[in-house]
């Protein structure tokens, strides 16, 4: 996955992260790349990451949080701090 390194360019988290929460399920039964593995990639990339991207992410933590149940309590306290986001495009999502 093009996110993988520790430090990837904003444009590659966005498009891995569209990418996992559309199409994810597909490669979910794969060695590495269960729901919770695909939320831990992504979200190496929180801290470093603009407004734009961590509302692509936050639409993707949910996404898989709907569809893995294991991923709930990893999506929970983002969703958490988030809700008092000054960055209304946070907010909403």
């Amino acid at each position: 996955v093009a996110a993988s390194p520790r430090r990837c360019h904003e444009t590659a988290v966005r498009v891995a992260a569209y990418v996992l929460g559309e199409f994810g399920f597909l490669v979910a039964e794969r060695p590495g790349m269960s729901g919770e593995e695909q939320f831990r990639l992504l979200h190496q990339h929180w801290h470093n990451a603009n407004s734009i991207t961590r509302s692509i992410l936050i639409s993707t933590y949910a996404k898989l949080a709907n569809l893995y149940e294991e991923c709930r309590p990893l999506v929970a306290p983002v969703f958490a701090r988030c809700k008092n986001s000054v960055q209304v495009e946070i907010q909403q999502r």
